[in-house]
């Protein structure tokens, strides 16, 4: 019996070390993250008819969520697109649950300038971008990620307010008022060879100054004026109302300098694209995102900006807007083509789904779009809990807008972004 018992008592010891507590770690590891992060991603996007979704543009709420409650179980979110963004975007979330980000760019025919504040709640990520476009796959870039967003604030609204990231004289500063979004900073970059693609081939992909450092202080601003901005609140896992709420703007016209060493670059003349989003985003989450402004052509030749925001995954297709001279269409569906990670140099084809005029709806723009990628920034981090895959590519875009009255305009060669995102967060 002593004999029995001791073996048996090595099985149970084993059965506890190996089975139940590693259940226990695993369902409390479960419950931290739920706590944390929010559940994860139910699988399928919600579609209209399920979550109430409106997808008519119309004038914004006051705020987004008209009735919070303490346990930040939201029935009364005011669900759609609309003109204009809603001046208080209220979405409600727990602890590192909400996820914010400004960004803003503006291209001139010889630059492209690129900023942004991002706050994830455990981590913040402040940087800007300049790109010169007789090299573009040469990038002068400042970045900085402060553990718990130390230093950065976010505005409350993206009509008006402030938010900004601050290291001593260090700063980026976005600014919202009166229809005009503004971005200043004062930080030091370092320049990167990041190229890709056959526009760069036969740059070299190193050279001595490469990691050079330089010291920029600049200013950019876009002005709205009688041009439409629109603005999405959607449900991402209907019924529990996890809100997402975006507000875009493309094809702005932009003014500004920049100081950067020795030399300095106007923007004056130049267009712009600004996101702003608060989101209580999915424990996981994947998008695809385009992003430019340019000058098109119309077939008759005459001149006209352009700015294009397109994305996939989180919002449907409800954010998927083309501008033309400030007056904003519809794009529906729109599928991205991307080549795999071992093809960088590859095109991304972006095109809408609605290929034909009897399945595209009146109100509905088309576009077809060819991406070249010329540089890239990549991040990579798998910690715990925490994993994020994101490739943003620069690079050029040409293809064809075709508007719902039948007009039509070439895109030629427009500088502008491109995004691949999986997060874990």
């Amino acid at each position: 019996f002593p004999f029995q018992a001791k073996y048996l008592l090595m099985m149970l010891e084993s059965l506890v070390l190996y089975f139940v507590v590693p259940v226990v770690v695993i369902v409390m590891l479960g419950g931290v993250t739920s706590f944390l992060f929010g559940p994860g991603a139910p699988g399928d996007i919600v579609t209209s008819a399920s979550s109430g979704f409106e997808r008519i543009v119309s004038s914004p709420p006051d705020a987004a969520c008209v009735s919070p409650s303490e346990d930040n179980n939201m029935q009364s979110y005011a669900w759609g697109r609309y003109r204009g963004g809603i001046p208080n975007p209220n979405v409600q979330a727990g602890a590192f649950r909400l996820k914010q980000w400004h960004y803003m760019s503006v291209t001139t025919p010889t630059h492209m300038v690129a900023a942004a504040i991002i706050n994830l709640q455990y981590v913040g990520n402040a940087w800007v971008y300049i790109i010169d476009l007789k090299d573009p796959g040469t990038i002068h870039e400042f970045r900085t990620m402060p553990p718990l967003g130390s230093g950065i604030t976010m505005a409350d609204s993206s009509v008006n307010g402030t938010s900004q990231w601050r290291s001593g004289d260090n700063h980026i500063t976005f600014t919202e008022s009166g229809g005009t979004w503004k971005v200043e900073f004062n930080v030091v970059t370092k320049k990167e060879h990041k190229h890709v693609g056959a526009a760069t081939s036969s740059t070299p992909s190193s050279s001595s100054d490469d990691h050079a450092t330089t010291h920029v202080v600049g200013t950019m601003q876009a002005t709205v004026g009688q041009d439409e901005t629109f603005s999405v609140l959607y449900p991402l896992d209907y019924p529990s109302q996890r809100a997402a709420y975006t507000h875009k703007g493309a094809g702005l016209r932009a003014t500004g300098d920049i100081t950067f060493g020795a030399e300095k670059v106007f923007l004056d003349g130049g267009r712009s694209c600004m996101d702003w989003t608060r989101s209580q985003a999915l424990r996981e989450t994947k998008w695809k995102w385009c992003s430019f402004s340019c000058q098109g052509e119309s077939e008759k030749g005459s001149q006209a900006r352009i700015g294009i925001n397109i994305s996939a995954h989180v919002y449907a297709d409800t954010e998927n807007m083309a501008w033309v001279e400030g007056v904003g269409y519809p794009l529906g569906d729109v599928t991205f083509a991307i080549p795999g990670p071992e093809d960088k140099e590859a095109k991304w084809k972006i095109f809408s789904t609605a290929t034909t005029t009897t399945t595209k709806t009146q109100d509905q723009a088309h576009i077809t779009l060819d991406f070249q990628p010329t540089s890239a920034k990549e991040e990579h981090v798998n910690v715990l809990v925490i994993k994020d895959d994101f490739i943003q590519a620069s690079g050029l875009y040409s293809g064809k807008l075709e508007l719902p009255d039948g007009r039509v305009y070439t895109i030629h060669n427009a500088a502008g972004v491109g995004e691949e995102h999986t997060a874990l967060w």
